[in-house]
């Protein structure tokens, strides 16, 4: 038996290795296509009964159901907050949630209170790291990403807008750490005004990082006109006119490349999000968050759950998935005369 308290990483990986060096015994149960799992099912999968469930944001529908019940302390690092609408509701069955997008804490102030909602922005996942030796810079603005019609077609107009003002524009898929120290400047589109990861890692290879001017916090990391250049959101002719004003000032550039890259050092680095992860989960009293919300179990479903799940499984076209998200919504032992609910798509 694990001497370490186990914590059921669930979903995303983000810095579940790093907390293995803290004290933990991570049991990683990843997601690569949607999944319904139960309490039986985390600790089947885990290996043992875990101690911590953490479910760390893999964008796919409730992962886990029952949740409200989960006899250990329950963790929900939220990261795509901008575009599920219902993971505030999602959240108030967890004990604990950190939040990536800072303008969202108060959507997850339900039940949770201020101490139990916190702000953990991202940090560099890819391109940690800026070559010894930086290449030459061929392209003028670059931006790197994928462009597709069907699931971004904002994104795919505004590289076609951008492109008719600025002659130098390069479009490409591929490592970031390897594409972006050959570019004179990075582009960064966040067309649904979200502070994204690439802000991040675009900074950590030292890239002179021409980015939208959002919220969630970016103006408390990062200073605009030293760390990072900034344009008005999903605006290309004022996206165009920075990148022209910054061609003609490689030294603005170059400073901001420096600068940039040691604030990422100095203050956003993976280890500073464990680091404040592990300190709110030693922080809290698990046994009395625990004890609570077991107590309002019935409540929590009810009130932030029932229709959520309702909604799920007339979503879902596998019967076993439909089975679970039902069972979910209406209590595991309950008995529910809604199952023609299964043909409305609306909660």
């Amino acid at each position: 038996m694990s001497a370490e308290p186990i914590i059921a990483w669930i979903g995303g990986g983000y810095f579940n290795e790093p907390f293995g060096k803290l004290g933990f015994d991570v049991r990683r149960i990843p997601f690569f296509t949607p999944r319904v799992l139960d309490w039986e099912t985390v600790c089947a999968e885990a290996g043992g009964r875990p101690d911590i469930v953490l479910y760390a944001d893999a964008s796919v529908p409730p992962p886990l159901v029952g949740l409200e019940r989960f006899p250990c302390l329950t963790v929900f690092y939220c990261v795509d907050s901008h575009i599920h609408e219902w993971y505030p509701l999602y959240a108030q069955a967890f004990d604990l949630c950190a939040v990536s997008l800072r303008d969202h804490l108060p959507r997850m102030r339900l039940r949770l209170d201020g101490e139990r909602v916190f702000w953990l922005p991202p940090f560099p996942i890819r391109g940690e790291r800026p070559p010894a030796s930086p290449p030459e810079r061929i392209w003028d603005v670059l931006f790197v990403g994928r462009t597709n019609p069907e699931t971004t077609p904002l994104r795919l107009w505004f590289l076609a807008e951008m492109a008719r003002r600025v002659s130098g524009l390069e479009v490409r898929e591929g490592a970031f750490d390897t594409l972006f120290p050959q570019a004179r400047i990075v582009l960064n589109i966040a067309e649904m005004g979200d502070l994204n990861f690439r802000v991040f890692e675009a900074l950590a290879t030292g890239a002179c990082l021409l980015t939208p001017r959002v919220g969630h916090g970016q103006d408390r990391l990062f200073q605009d006109g030293l760390h990072l250049f900034t344009y008005e959101l999903n605006n290309p002719q004022d996206a165009a006119d920075k990148a022209a004003f910054l061609l003609e000032h490689p030294e603005l550039c170059e400073r901001a490349r420096e600068a940039g890259r040691a604030e990422i050092d100095a203050r956003h680095r993976r280890r500073h999000r464990v680091a404040t992860l592990a300190d709110r989960i030693a922080g809290l009293d698990r046994e009395s968050a625990v004890r609570e919300r077991l107590a309002a179990a019935e409540y929590i479903r009810e009130k932030y759950l029932r229709l959520l799940f309702l909604h799920w499984a007339s979503e879902m076209d596998d019967p076993g998935t439909q089975r679970m998200y039902l069972d979910a919504a209406r209590g595991k032992d309950a008995v529910c005369p809604h199952d023609d609910l299964l043909g409305k798509k609306s909660i």
